[in-house]
């Protein structure tokens, strides 16, 4: 146990010097917040409106790094929102995971981590709980999804996989998501109200689809060593960045405290054990 422990903390202070040296840097390194802001225009700004396309940015800090490592520098649109309960997905949790890994029939594509909710899981997970969307930019296919913002579109997996067969689209015109996060009656409001964890915002649906849902145009099955935390980190701070100087601010005076690294840190052992392959056969 205690050999484990060492072995821990070398590779805490391992990081931590990493991410110091790279910020001292300087330059363009996104670690940089000087390096951070919408360059290719756009606006996002901060809204007390919890509402469907809203977008949760989670506050610099170690506030999720023991439980939930997964909310650490999260980007959450907000699907559906009503008086009962609020769910939505993460928008920046690339994996190296395919859906052929997990088990859902038909071709492998990949996949990003959309939430714990009936997500990506090891333990009594099966594939009859597990939740799959898609995101896509495309307004032919406006009359099969349900539209979260302007020009933003949600739809099934199964719907999805079905206008690709029909030549209609490929499936590098998709987002593909598995699971989503979910919050009961007045539990959202009540975050934001009394806790520092989450900042919520409107954010321009170009930046969205610019920033966000181009990404899975590109080869996004990635190699293991490939999936890291600046997947997730670097779009975090350009629109946390964007919200204003008091935003800005707070990412230049944060960088150094303990735990905004040791979120960090475990962000990165969380990505490594769950999202840089899958450990498990097929769900059944």
């Amino acid at each position: 146990m205690i050999r484990k422990h060492t072995h821990y903390f070398t590779k805490l202070d391992s990081f931590h010097q990493q991410s110091s040296a790279r910020r001292l840097r300087g330059g363009s390194d996104e670690s940089s917040p000087e390096a951070s802001g919408l360059e290719a225009g756009g606006w996002a700004y901060p809204t007390p409106l919890i509402e469907a396309g809203t977008v949760l940015i989670a506050q610099p800090g170690g506030h999720f790094s023991i439980n939930q490592p997964y909310f650490n520098k999260a980007l959450i649109l907000i699907v559906e929102h009503d008086s009962d309960s609020t769910w939505g997905v993460i928008l920046n949790r690339p994996t190296a995971i395919s859906t052929a890994q997990l088990g859902i029939p038909g071709s492998a594509w990949p996949v990003w981590f959309g939430g714990d909710c009936q997500g990506i899981k090891y333990d009594d997970q099966t594939l009859e709980r597990l939740s799959t969307f898609c995101l896509h930019t495309s307004e032919s296919l406006a009359e099969y999804s349900t539209e979260v913002l302007p020009g933003i579109y949600i739809v099934g997996l199964d719907i999805a996989r079905e206008v690709v067969r029909l030549g209609w689209a490929t499936q590098y015109d998709f987002m593909t998501l598995v699971g989503y996060c979910g919050w009961g009656q007045g539990q959202l409001q009540a975050e934001l109200e009394q806790r520092p964890f989450w900042a919520a915002a409107a954010v321009d649906t170009r930046v969205l689809g610019r920033e966000v849902l181009q990404a899975a145009r590109m080869p996004r099955w990635k190699r293991a060593s490939e999936v890291s935390l600046d997947d997730g980190r670097g779009l975090w701070r350009r629109l946390y960045a964007a919200l204003g100087d008091t935003y800005r601010s707070r990412l230049d005076s944060w960088w150094w405290r303990p735990d905004e690294w040791i979120g960090d840190f475990r962000l990165v052992l969380w990505i490594e054990e769950r999202l840089a392959k899958w450990r498990r056969p097929p769900l059944a």
